[in-house]
């Protein structure tokens, strides 16, 4: 502060006329600040209003629901409408809120904010996982149903879709070829395809953690990484409603951190 606040010595340690005076003054703007936070933090119940969202089929059916009752329950005033829709949304025209959007990341997790890093997961049925001549290799005997259509999506990923644990020990991928006949741009209605044999699909694991549970699928190699899905939040205003801004935190609360 260029002044003089207190003097010490190796014994004692007393405040200068001016140290006291600014000590009372800090001390009243924290007591201020601890009050100002009391009152944001007391307010937090009573947000009220509408928010309305929009988010891909497979986040909507799976990831959002246990949030949205951990939502409720700290804002019951709050009411959320959902559109469950796979294409992308331009919000300025529209009366939606917030988006909720779902990119790939298959070579490299992002550190930009995120609400989310759901795990991929390349599974099949045990029956096509086991099939084939003993000595013929995994992807020549395995087709692919493609997830097409999705944003976010890297060019590469249709060729490359897995990358080893630790990539430090070995560089290989695992490359399956795509399939010509079988292609949907839905991840729910891609895990069904699977379920039916007609190939292996690369899906965020919410997807089919009951059918993995249930042996009705299994993952194809577990040597592998599959990359994640990373969730993120676009608003469509830049000063949200106070629901609008309540829900935006929220779901960026439940980030993990970039490197976790």
């Amino acid at each position: 502060m260029g002044a003089t606040l207190a003097r010490r010595t190796t014994r004692s340690f007393t405040l200068t006329a001016l140290g006291e005076a600014v000590l009372k003054n800090a001390a009243a703007s924290l007591d201020a600040a601890d009050a100002a936070l009391a009152l944001a933090t007391g307010a937090q119940a009573s947000v009220s209003g509408i928010v309305r969202i929009t988010a891909p089929t497979e986040l909507a059916a799976n990831w959002l629901p246990p949030l949205l009752k951990r939502f409720e329950a700290a804002y019951p005033d709050v009411r959320v409408e959902m559109q469950a829709d796979d294409t992308l949304l331009h919000l300025g025209s529209s009366p939606i809120d917030m988006a909720v959007s779902a990119g790939y990341e298959i070579a490299a997790l992002s550190s930009r904010r995120l609400s989310a890093r759901l795990p991929l997961a390349l599974v099949a049925t045990p029956s096509m996982i086991a099939g084939g001549p003993a000595r013929e290799t995994l992807p020549a005997r395995i087709k692919r149903i493609g997830v097409v259509g999705c944003p976010g999506i890297r060019q590469d990923a249709a060729e490359i879709w897995a990358l080893p644990l630790k990539p430090k020990r070995s560089s290989r991928v695992l490359k399956l070829p795509a399939s010509q006949r079988f292609a949907v741009d839905n991840q729910l209605v891609a895990r069904e395809l699977a379920l039916a044999g007609l190939g292996a699909a690369l899906l965020i694991e919410h997807c089919v953690k009951d059918a993995l549970a249930e042996n009705r699928l299994q993952m194809v190699d577990t040597r592998y990484s599959y990359g994640h899905v990373t969730v993120r939040v676009r608003m469509r205003d830049r000063y949200p409603t106070a629901a609008a801004r309540t829900f935006q935190q929220f779901l960026e609360s439940t980030a993990e951190p970039p490197n976790s």
